[in-house]
């Protein structure tokens, strides 16, 4: 699969991608559903907040199935020589939706510093408390009332604005 250069900073990703998954909500042939990557099975395309990115900027056609490991791409000339990039951005994009920065960070292979892991800490304990308030009831299971497992665009965009605040 041909491969964008997408942000290695944790708040430009996630701007790119709630921008992407906000446009695939008007897209016509597309429906988000947090639980595949990109999948066009019998109906319209059913992608994640990664599968949006997928969609648009790395113009995923509506007819595949599409996850990040399709995004590695190979050296020609040594096969030893992978770029991951953007498998890891991805991957990247999939933590953050479910609230875990740190992963994130580590997809990314960003190098933190303490006062910016002391930050992530923050935002992940408020971000995690309200994520998971939604996803689980008091006993522990699902709740099916929260079927796309994600938070509003704006509290996302709001985290972004926490994050790039922290100089991620």
């Amino acid at each position: 699969m041909p491969t964008v250069e997408l942000p290695n900073k944790l708040s430009a990703l996630l701007r790119i991608a709630v921008e992407d998954a906000q446009k695939i909500e008007k897209t016509p042939g597309y429906v988000l559903d947090m639980s595949v990557w990109h999948s066009p099975a019998n109906g319209p395309c059913a992608v994640c907040l990664a599968g949006s990115v997928m969609a648009l900027r790395l113009r995923a056609p509506v007819a595949d199935t599409v996850d990040p490991e399709d995004y590695v791409t190979v050296s020609v000339h040594d096969e030893d020589d992978e770029d991951n990039s953007t498998r890891n951005a991805l991957w990247a994009i999939d933590s953050m939706r479910r609230a875990c920065l740190d992963d994130a960070a580590d997809e990314l292979d960003i190098d933190i510093t303490d006062e910016q892991r002391d930050a992530l800490g923050d935002i992940m304990s408020v971000w995690h408390r309200e994520y998971n308030g939604r996803a689980f009831l008091p006993d522990g299971s699902i709740n099916l009332e929260f079927k796309q497992l994600r938070l509003e665009w704006s509290e996302y965009l709001a985290i972004a604005d926490r994050l790039e605040g922290a100089g991620l």
